[in-house]
């Protein structure tokens, strides 16, 4: 199926292994329509050579002390296609994940996955992370996109719920080559610090 109307943005850090977003990069070439596909570098003096395709652009990042959070946003402001889904570059797809999260917003503003071999069998909180989501391009420019912050999975959850949309869950998770970079002990804190 065809998703013309879909921009894919991988934010890449500085640490991130060349040849897992070069295969990314392969794998989502190989359906061909996606409208474009944005990696943002998180810093000077990544080469990724990608190749050439009149759908890949690859920049560095506006500003670099930004973060994961300013490549992500740099890539929602550039993103010329109504849709969005923001993939880490370390993400392993195994199928049609891309078509599922685009059917999803059909009926939905935000969607996410979870981290993991197999998507949890009870619901979960929904959580709109950087590691695997998607959104209707114009809403989420409207509410101000990701939240710069440590957790800023969390507050961008937040500025997304409190502007009155929710998120929907995708019915699978996803892999990851590595562990995430920030452990669960210090997100969970984060959370619920103050309450």
């Amino acid at each position: 199926m065809a998703y013309r109307d879909v921009s894919i943005v991988i934010p890449v850090a500085i640490d991130e292994d060349p040849k897992a977003v070069q295969e990314l990069v392969s794998t989502i070439l190989l359906d061909g329509s996606i409208a474009e596909i944005r990696v943002v570098t998180q810093g000077p003096g990544i080469d990724f050579p990608l190749g050439v395709n009149e759908k890949l652009i690859v920049r560095q990042q506006s500003d670099p002390k930004a973060k994961k959070t300013g490549a992500l946003n740099d890539g929602l402001r550039a993103a010329r296609a109504p849709f969005t889904l923001f993939i880490d570059g370390d993400v392993l797809l195994r199928g049609d994940e891309i078509g599922i999260a685009r059917e999803a917003l059909e009926d939905a503003d935000f969607v996410s996955a979870v981290y993991g071999s197999r998507a949890p069998a009870f619901p979960i909180v929904s959580i709109f992370g950087g590691w695997f989501s998607g959104c209707r391009t114009n809403v989420f420019r409207d509410i101000g996109g990701f939240a710069a912050d440590y957790v800023e999975d969390v507050k961008t959850t937040a500025r997304i719920k409190q502007a009155g949309y929710k998120i929907t869950m995708l019915p699978f998770a996803v892999q990851v080559r590595r562990a995430p970079r920030r452990p669960l002990t210090k997100l969970f804190s984060a959370m619920f610090a103050g309450r």
